[in-house]
């Protein structure tokens, strides 16, 4: 008897999950296995959708390379609309002002460790969009985007400042395609 409630519980919350996430666009629907593929230039497995709403941190959802042992990398891309914040009762309001705080904190923090460098603001990616370093994050009406990218892309260089700057600048350049092919569909 508990086995059958275990299983209808998990049945059920499957099934409340999957509705849920229709209420915000499936972001493993904004980017094709072909598309993430070939930007990445590894062979990718199909994107795995994760619903962190209830911890404030959006529908997400991440490709994973097929070779865990060689020239590895993952995209994670990630997706919030205000309706969905106000559903969640998420800390802010609106995306509009979680992007505007998320662009002054990196700001702030890039600047008290000496790698303002490393911030980077885009004007033609939605109607505002930044790179913290790390992480591309784009305001687009009232979605939050972001694109986050792992892995060494089998990079090599003299030393480990000229690494880290040559692979800052691929997984930027990477997150920058992504997010023109996702802002080529119906976000809203």
């Amino acid at each position: 008897m508990i086995r059958k409630i275990a299983f209808f519980l998990a049945l059920l919350s499957v099934v409340t999950s999957s509705l849920l996430a229709e209420s915000i666009p499936n972001p493993c629907k904004l980017l094709s296995l072909q598309e993430v593929t070939k930007i990445m230039q590894i062979p990718m497995k199909e994107g795995r959708l994760k619903d962190s709403r209830k911890s404030y941190n959006g529908l997400s959802c991440t490709y994973y390379s097929i070779d865990q042992f060689g020239t590895t990398g993952n995209a994670k891309i990630t997706i919030e609309t205000t309706e969905d914040m106000k559903a969640y009762d998420h800390i802010f309001d609106s995306t509009k002002k979680m992007y505007k705080k998320e662009k002054y904190a990196s700001e702030q923090a890039l600047k008290r460790q000496q790698k303002s460098d490393s911030f980077i603001e885009f004007k033609d990616l939605g109607d505002d969009a930044f790179w913290n370093g790390t992480t591309l994050k784009v305001l687009y009406k009232d979605t939050y985007l972001s694109v986050y990218i792992t892995g060494g892309f089998g990079l090599t260089a003299a030393n480990s400042e000229e690494l880290k700057k040559k692979s800052m600048e691929k997984k930027l350049g990477i997150s920058k395609q992504i997010m023109r092919v996702i802002l080529t569909r119906p976000i809203e």
